[in-house]
């Protein structure tokens, strides 16, 4: 019985921490640059 414990909170955990990485590498990407790094003015 421990061993069934054991596996579903261990796969509940991994299922946690994935959408958890998932959410966090999604929100790091909101806003992409459009505009160009570097201005050198008029040409």
């Amino acid at each position: 019985m421990r061993i069934v414990i054991a596996i579903v909170v261990g796969a509940l955990l991994a299922a946690g921490t994935s959408l958890g990485a998932v959410q966090l590498a999604s929100a790091s990407q909101e806003d992409p640059v459009i505009e160009p790094l570097y201005n050198y003015g008029e040409r």
